[in-house]
Protein backbone atom coordinates (compact mmCIF):
# COMPACT_ATOMS: atom_id res chain seq x y z
CA UNK A 1 0.00 0.00 0.00
CA UNK A 2 1.13 3.74 -0.90
CA UNK A 3 0.95 6.14 2.18
CA UNK A 4 0.54 10.09 0.74
CA UNK A 5 -1.48 13.41 1.18
CA UNK A 6 -5.02 11.80 0.23
CA UNK A 7 -4.68 8.56 1.82
CA UNK A 8 -7.57 8.09 4.00
CA UNK A 9 -6.95 7.54 7.71
CA UNK A 10 -9.53 4.65 7.78
CA UNK A 11 -7.62 2.60 4.75
CA UNK A 12 -4.41 3.39 6.77
CA UNK A 13 -5.05 1.71 9.99
CA UNK A 14 -7.37 -1.01 8.62
CA UNK A 15 -4.15 -2.07 6.81
CA UNK A 16 -2.08 -1.51 9.62
CA UNK A 17 -3.54 -1.52 13.14
CA UNK A 18 -1.03 0.03 14.86
CA UNK A 19 -0.68 3.00 13.24
CA UNK A 20 -3.28 4.49 15.33
CA UNK A 21 -1.94 3.74 18.13
CA UNK A 22 1.30 5.13 16.75
CA UNK A 23 -0.25 8.21 15.60
CA UNK A 24 -1.21 9.13 18.99
CA UNK A 25 2.00 8.89 20.08
CA UNK A 26 3.41 10.66 17.37
CA UNK A 27 0.82 13.88 18.29
CA UNK A 28 -1.25 14.50 20.96
CA UNK A 29 -4.00 15.92 18.83
CA UNK A 30 -4.66 12.19 17.21
CA UNK A 31 -5.20 10.41 20.33
CA UNK A 32 -9.01 11.78 19.82
CA UNK A 33 -8.93 9.19 17.32
CA UNK A 34 -9.40 6.88 19.79
CA UNK A 35 -12.64 8.08 20.20
CA UNK A 36 -15.34 6.07 18.84
CA UNK A 37 -18.07 8.49 17.98
CA UNK A 38 -15.13 10.75 16.43
CA UNK A 39 -13.68 7.68 14.79
CA UNK A 40 -17.38 6.76 13.48
CA UNK A 41 -17.62 10.31 11.30
CA UNK A 42 -14.02 11.99 10.87
CA UNK A 43 -11.87 8.87 10.80
CA UNK A 44 -13.50 7.62 7.63
CA UNK A 45 -13.01 10.58 5.67
CA UNK A 46 -10.49 12.48 6.97
CA UNK A 47 -7.10 11.90 4.59
CA UNK A 48 -3.57 12.42 5.64
CA UNK A 49 -3.32 15.85 4.33
CA UNK A 50 -6.11 17.17 5.97
CA UNK A 51 -5.27 15.49 9.45
CA UNK A 52 -1.58 16.74 9.37
CA UNK A 53 -2.92 20.28 8.86
CA UNK A 54 -5.50 19.71 11.77
CA UNK A 55 -2.41 18.56 14.19
CA UNK A 56 -0.02 21.20 13.06
CA UNK A 57 2.46 18.65 11.97
CA UNK A 58 4.36 19.02 8.68
CA UNK A 59 2.87 16.56 6.50
CA UNK A 60 6.20 14.73 5.10
CA UNK A 61 7.51 14.58 8.09
CA UNK A 62 4.48 12.70 9.36
CA UNK A 63 4.42 10.30 5.76
CA UNK A 64 7.97 9.26 6.65
CA UNK A 65 7.33 8.62 10.28
CA UNK A 66 4.13 6.63 9.35
CA UNK A 67 6.29 4.72 7.03
CA UNK A 68 9.30 4.13 9.29
CA UNK A 69 6.86 2.80 12.18
CA UNK A 70 5.40 0.74 9.58
CA UNK A 71 8.65 -0.70 8.19
CA UNK A 72 9.57 -1.22 11.49
CA UNK A 73 6.59 -3.47 12.84
CA UNK A 74 6.01 -4.87 9.44
CA UNK A 75 9.67 -4.74 8.11
CA UNK A 76 7.37 -4.09 4.81
CA UNK A 77 8.79 -0.69 2.78
CA UNK A 78 5.75 1.19 2.46
CA UNK A 79 6.50 3.63 -0.77
CA UNK A 80 5.01 7.45 -0.14
CA UNK A 81 3.30 8.89 -2.97
CA UNK A 82 3.30 12.39 -4.13
CA UNK A 83 6.47 12.89 -2.23
CA UNK A 84 6.97 15.71 -4.12
CA UNK A 85 3.53 17.38 -3.40
CA UNK A 86 4.06 16.79 0.07
CA UNK A 87 7.19 18.77 0.27
CA UNK A 88 5.78 22.12 -0.34
CA UNK A 89 5.45 23.31 2.81
CA UNK A 90 2.28 25.16 4.15
CA UNK A 91 4.21 28.37 4.47
CA UNK A 92 5.48 28.11 0.28
CA UNK A 93 2.02 27.45 -0.77
CA UNK A 94 0.43 30.86 1.95
CA UNK A 95 3.66 32.85 -0.08
CA UNK A 96 2.29 31.30 -3.49
CA UNK A 97 -1.47 33.07 -2.91
CA UNK A 98 -0.09 36.48 -1.84
CA UNK A 99 2.52 36.45 -4.78
CA UNK A 100 -0.93 35.63 -6.83
CA UNK A 101 -3.14 38.33 -5.07
CA UNK A 102 -0.40 40.85 -5.55
CA UNK A 103 -0.02 39.65 -9.26
CA UNK A 104 -3.64 40.70 -9.81
CA UNK A 105 -4.82 44.27 -11.43
CA UNK A 106 -6.59 46.54 -8.49
CA UNK A 107 -9.97 46.51 -8.69
CA UNK A 108 -10.56 49.74 -7.01
CA UNK A 109 -11.07 50.66 -3.36
CA UNK A 110 -13.43 48.09 -0.86
CA UNK A 111 -16.78 49.32 -0.56
CA UNK A 112 -19.03 49.30 2.75
CA UNK A 113 -21.48 47.13 3.33
CA UNK A 114 -23.40 49.44 5.08
CA UNK A 115 -22.69 52.00 2.03
CA UNK A 116 -26.14 51.96 0.13
CA UNK A 117 -28.17 51.82 3.62
CA UNK A 118 -26.36 54.83 4.78
CA UNK A 119 -28.32 56.94 1.92
CA UNK A 120 -32.11 56.02 3.65
CA UNK A 121 -30.77 56.19 7.30
CA UNK A 122 -31.64 59.44 9.15
CA UNK A 123 -30.34 59.82 12.63
CA UNK A 124 -33.16 58.87 15.59
CA UNK A 125 -35.29 56.72 12.84
CA UNK A 126 -34.20 53.42 14.52
CA UNK A 127 -34.03 54.74 18.42
CA UNK A 128 -37.46 55.91 17.97
CA UNK A 129 -38.66 52.91 16.27
CA UNK A 130 -37.44 50.53 19.28
CA UNK A 131 -39.24 52.56 21.83
CA UNK A 132 -42.04 52.25 20.70
CA UNK A 133 -42.04 48.82 19.72
CA UNK A 134 -41.23 48.22 23.40
CA UNK A 135 -44.54 50.07 24.54
CA UNK A 136 -46.63 48.21 22.15
CA UNK A 137 -44.61 44.71 23.73
CA UNK A 138 -43.49 43.72 20.50
CA UNK A 139 -41.88 40.00 20.53
CA UNK A 140 -38.98 41.45 18.19
CA UNK A 141 -37.91 44.30 21.17
CA UNK A 142 -37.83 41.64 23.90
Amino acid sequence: MKIGPDTKIKELIDAYPFVKEFLGRYNPHFKSLENPVLWKTVGRFATLSRAAVMGGSPLPEMLKAIAAEIQAKTGESVPIAGEKDAAVSREEQLKGIIRDLHATENVGPPRSASASSSRTWRPGRSGRWSRASWRRGSPRAR
